[in-house]
């Protein structure tokens, strides 16, 4: 058997610390495994498993900056380590190494896959409890440090459900970023969804359609031909002076869409024929702004204005099931996309539902019987 001996530094080319994150010492071969020490230890504390594997698995040993006589880095210290680690995978090409983490290592491990998912395949945290243990009596017996891990141990999973208190510390530690990681995806979602409103209100073909359909008006009915004029008003105004609001009642969305079927109601006179039925306790409740405007546009553009003899809307709302159903049912059927259309409307629909609500909230468009298509939203009672 021949083994292969290596002791390696990790130097990254883009020069952010002077020292190394971490010395890395390689033995064995087969699938790579990358074993991180907890804190203040050395690779060494993994010898005993590096003897045991190193047959079957090449094994990248850690022992990080700071810690065993490794010269210390600056801070972030463990911000360092981690974009370190990931950029000697991706330098070595290892594939879809397992990482296997100690206490802190475990931590690492974790934040790893979560900054970089593709990068590393399985994780294996072993855990801190006997090292607690011993922090709380340092005189304690190994009978004793197993007692008083069993004891934590068992704690933590019934209080938190996790069976780590380093995953514990982690959700913790993350759970900051990972929330300001979600609004920054949604604030993208709803300035898309906001941008594409605009396009379709403020294009030259929704202005002329208006404007000459309110011209038409001034001279047969002026109060009719004032009442559009205020309409348009408040179309453009609901756009482009409300904030990035998250969520807004449903009675205030309706209110926009009622304008704008209002204004496109002149234009398809007897072939747009529209209907509420709206349960006053869902018009209380709030969902995502633009998105029911959505859902009417698509119904009126693909639904209604391809038929000569035009067809109807409805529009229901109801609360189902601990959230709301909104439905928006047309005349007409799903045709195949036209070449080039790119159904943005309806995609960037259903991404801000997930970012939103996770699995909880859904949109499903499919046909009827009796030539209707019907577009279907689920949104969760916010908890």
């Amino acid at each position: 058997m021949r083994l292969t001996l290596l002791s390696l530094s990790l130097t990254l080319a883009c020069g952010l610390w002077a020292q190394d994150p971490f010395q890395v010492k390689v033995t064995g071969h087969g699938r790579p495994v990358i074993l991180i020490p907890g804190l203040s230890s050395s690779g060494e504390t993994w010898d005993t498993t590096v003897a045991r594997y190193q047959d079957r698995f090449q094994c990248h040993v850690l022992t990080l900056a700071g810690f065993a006589g490794v010269p210390r880095i600056p801070a972030p210290m463990l911000e360092h380590v981690r974009e370190g680690i990931a950029a000697y995978i991706r330098k070595n090409k290892l594939d879809h190494p397992v990482i296997v983490g100690h206490s802190l290592g475990g931590f690492l491990a974790l934040d790893l896959a979560a900054h970089d998912p593709e990068l590393p395949g399985r994780l294996v945290i072993v855990d801190s409890y006997p090292f607690l243990g011993g922090v709380v009596d340092p005189k304690a017996t190994i009978e004793q440090a197993r007692e008083m891990a069993g004891q934590m141990r068992g704690y933590m999973v019934s209080v938190t459900g996790a069976d780590s208190a380093w995953a514990v510390f982690y959700v913790a530690a993350t759970g900051p970023r990972r929330y300001r990681e979600k609004e920054v995806r949604l604030q993208l979602a709803v300035r898309e969804a906001e941008l594409r409103a605009l396009e379709a209100q403020l294009n030259p073909h929704f202005l002329f359609n208006s404007l000459n359909s309110i011209r038409a008006l001034v001279v047969e009915n002026p109060p009719l031909a004032q009442d559009m004029l205020t309409r348009l008003a408040n179309i453009l105004r609901y756009n482009l002076h409300r904030d990035l609001m998250h969520t807004i009642p449903l009675a205030s969305e309706l209110e926009a869409v009622t304008d704008y079927l209002a204004l496109e109601g002149v234009r398809f006179e007897d072939r747009l024929h529209v209907e509420f039925a709206i349960d006053p306790a869902a018009a209380e409740m709030a969902v995502p702004p633009m998105l029911l405007q959505t859902l009417v546009e698509n119904a009126l553009k693909h639904g209604i204005a391809p038929l000569p003899s035009g067809g109807e809307i409805l529009i229901r709302a109801a609360l189902q099931d601990g959230g709301m159903l909104l439905e928006v049912e047309n005349t007409g059927q799903i045709a195949a996309p036209k070449p080039g259309a790119t159904q943005v409307g309806l995609a960037n629909t259903r991404e801000r539902l997930r970012i939103l609500y996770g699995d909880g909230g859904r949109l499903d468009l499919a046909n009827r019987d009796g030539n209707r298509v019907i577009a279907t939203m689920r949104i969760p009672r916010p908890a």
